[in-house]
């Protein structure tokens, strides 16, 4: 559900006219934290149930897992963009596009934009399995990131004036969200919420998203705090809406929709609907013919 809410809100930012207020942007920091959340849990069941964690395999895995579709629209954007959105390419090739292009100070072509949030992850991939010691060491690494991410940021709240770029594409301003996903996945057991108070909060976690996006970078705190909140209310308990077949389906393709959403809505010339069917359809073809086989042969 956290997955797909997000990806609803970034495919509707990225329709003319209907930037909707700078909340659609942050909708990302959804991902951010339940990512960083299934990672987290993931590596402290292993390194419980172990004593250590296989660092080779937690890359290899992340390599087969976003390498290969990555790519493919890596190659599509080279394939259809202009000179100045090709030379950043070898950036986001290298996963440091999101660097270059907050340093330049505006967006690239549609069909680069969402890879800028898959840079970050990347980044935090490189970290985050040398984090895992223990349950404490991790809570630590967790509350230190989400510190160090706002402090790192407040020099920054006049970017303008210091001809710095937009710094909400920066790793460090955006790892707060990943700090909360690690900080969830230290807790030994997550609270079960009746169906009326998690729709409550998930409700009162989008208002954080919208009300503090306003503010943009000088609240990012609060609103890594608020994907929180929505992710928190998705895994709080069994639904019959949040758990409906459909939407683990689409939970499932979620990357697939994310990466792909940009060049269907260029192809379409930003129809929406058909732009979401084909959205929809490529996500679930790469799915079942791209992801599902390098997951299988990560594992081996």
């Amino acid at each position: 559900m956290a997955c797909v809410r997000s990806f609803l809100s970034v495919f509707q930012m990225h329709l003319p006219g209907q930037g909707g207020g700078a909340w659609f942007g942050y909708a990302v920091d959804v991902f951010f934290v339940l990512s960083a959340y299934l990672l987290g849990s993931r590596l402290l069941a292993e390194r419980e149930a172990t004593g250590t964690i296989d660092v080779r395999r937690f890359y290899k895995r992340c390599i087969f897992r976003i390498w290969p579709l990555y790519y493919i629209v890596l190659a599509v954007a080279w394939a259809v963009c202009g000179p100045a959105d090709r030379r950043l390419i070898p950036a986001f090739a290298g996963f440091f596009g999101n660097f270059l292009v907050g340093a330049q100070g505006h967006w690239p072509a549609p069909i680069l934009v969402p890879l800028w949030s898959l840079c970050v992850e990347e980044q935090f991939y490189v970290a985050v399995p040398w984090l895992v010691r223990s349950r404490r060491t991790l809570r630590i690494a967790a509350w230190t990131i989400i510190v160090t991410s706002a402090l790192l940021r407040i020099p920054f709240f006049w970017a303008a004036v210091l001809g710095v770029g937009d710094l909400t594409w920066c790793a460090v301003f955006r790892f707060d969200a990943l700090g909360v996903g690690l900080l969830l996945a230290t807790e030994p057991k997550l609270p079960k919420l009746s169906a009326p108070i998690r729709w409550a909060v998930l409700a009162a976690g989008a208002y954080g998203i919208v009300y503090c996006s306003q503010a943009g970078i000088h609240l990012m705190p609060l609103i890594a705090i608020s994907a929180g909140v929505i992710v928190l209310a998705a895994l709080s308990g069994p639904d019959v809406v949040l758990g409906h077949p459909l939407l683990t389906w689409l939970g499932e393709r979620s990357y697939g929709l994310y990466v792909l959403h940009a060049i269907a809505l260029t192809f379409f010339r930003w129809q929406a609907m058909p732009a979401l069917v084909v959205t929809v359809a490529s996500a679930g073809l790469s799915y079942r013919f791209i992801e599902l086989p390098c997951i299988a042969y990560s594992r081996k």
